[in-house]
């Protein structure tokens, strides 16, 4: 992972501890360019799962992501 979407997870995180507690979990989308789009699904204990998609929809990959 590059050093700019480590900036970007640690944003979403910070954003998500400043929200209300109750909710389950987040979700955000990111456009990194026009042949993918990248969800981030942060989850209550911080820990975040990227979920990357082909607009082909040939593929999908996800990876959690370690802080």
């Amino acid at each position: 992972m590059t050093s700019k979407e480590e900036r970007k997870v640690l944003a979403i995180q910070k954003k998500k501890k400043r929200k209300n507690k109750k909710k389950v979990c987040a979700l955000y989308f990111s456009s990194t360019d026009a042949a993918q789009k990248t969800a981030y699904l942060v989850l209550p204990a911080g820990n975040v799962i990227s979920i990357t998609l082909d607009n082909d929809r040939t593929y999908m990959k996800w990876e959690a992501i370690q802080l």
